[in-house]
């Protein structure tokens, strides 16, 4: 290779090391915002994680932790196990994001709705 080719390569490798780096930045930016943005639900979260805690330890330590998920999410919020789990019980082991997605979403509604009658 000739020495103009070496410099036009290496010209690239910078470019597109320096494109890397942005992209890279920019992403982390966006995700430090998303965390920022959804900062106001994690006194819900950490009140539901420390219910879920709660359950695993007492009323569903017979039950082995791939076992537990029916037991743990009826003993966080029965209405809200009902609302959204009635009719579509998981299996053992099961994963349904979804569900759960739905499930969380609505133990964070009921803990935020609790905290603020309870204000």
């Amino acid at each position: 290779m000739k020495v103009h080719e070496h410099r036009n390569r290496d010209k690239r490798i910078f470019f597109l090391l320096q494109m890397a780096l942005l992209l890279i930045c920019l992403s982390s930016l966006f995700l430090v915002t998303e965390g920022k943005a959804g900062s106001g639900n994690s006194q819900a979260d950490r009140a539901s994680n420390r219910k879920r805690g709660t359950c695993e330890n007492t009323e569903c330590e017979h039950l082995h932790f791939l076992e537990n998920t029916n037991c743990v999410n009826k003993c966080v919020s029965r209405k809200c196990y009902d609302d959204v789990y009635k009719g579509k019980e998981l299996e053992d082991g099961e994963i349904n994001t979804g569900l759960e997605r739905l499930f969380k979403n609505c133990v964070r509604s009921e803990s935020i709705r609790n905290r603020r009658t309870t204000k």
